[in-house]
């Protein structure tokens, strides 16, 4: 059995559109759900809710660049 492992990634967001506020990692999982450019420092999140677009500051990226 594996354990599991819960994202320590608290950074908030909150929708300009809707008020909605929710974890970036909760962005990326729902809202950003299929979209090719979520992995990998995309600057739009997507609202969960509302499914509306909007600019955030880029996630950092680990590892080296590619």
């Amino acid at each position: 059995m594996g354990d599991l492992i819960l994202s320590t990634d608290r950074r908030m967001v909150t929708c300009p559109y809707c008020g909605f506020s929710f974890s970036m990692s909760y962005g990326r999982l729902f809202g950003c759900q299929g979209c090719p450019q979520a992995v990998g420092g995309c600057t739009y999140m997507m609202c969960p809710r509302c499914k509306r677009e909007f600019p955030v500051e880029a996630a950092p990226r680990y590892g080296p660049p590619f």
